[in-house]
């Protein structure tokens, strides 16, 4: 059996991505990389790395191993949200070990949000994010056009 993740890990695994064209989001400055296709923002890296999967309708939109980024690095504007379709689910570990930890889904209050995601150019940009209460949910930031 793996060592338990936390949710704090998980969504510090997933770091805010350059988010040029989108409405309302904040870029991060940092170390820019790409891992298949997703363009990533690392401001501050943490020693772990963290597998994290996001399916929607039964297929998998993103299945990707992440460095931990530090919480305070995190920090940024609410975007403006694009609900539309079915429910994302998502499920994270630490990388190579244990088996995968689904996150509860649930809204939270979007203007205290810390806001992390992933860029994928088809599909606009996946989102994990997390309140001051410690609940979770996935959302889309729509691309404007």
């Amino acid at each position: 059996m793996g060592r338990s993740v936390s949710r704090r890990q998980i969504l510090s695994a997933v770091s805010l991505t350059g988010l040029g064209g989108l409405s309302g989001c904040r870029q991060l400055s940092g170390t820019r990389t790409e891992l298949a296709g997703v363009q990533l923002v690392n401001p501050y890296y943490g020693t772990e790395r963290i597998d994290v999967r996001i399916e929607q309708a039964d297929e998998i939109v993103t299945e990707e191993t992440l460095p931990v980024v530090q919480e305070e690095g995190a920090e940024t504007l609410p975007c403006s949200w694009k609900g539309d379709g079915e429910e994302p689910v998502v499920e994270a570990r630490l990388a190579g070990d244990g088996d995968w930890q689904r996150l509860d889904l649930a809204e939270t209050d979007e203007e205290k949000a810390f806001l992390l995601g992933i860029v994928r150019p088809e599909s606009g940009v996946s989102f994990v994010v997390y309140g001051e209460d410690d609940d979770f949910f996935v959302d889309t930031c729509a691309q404007e056009e």
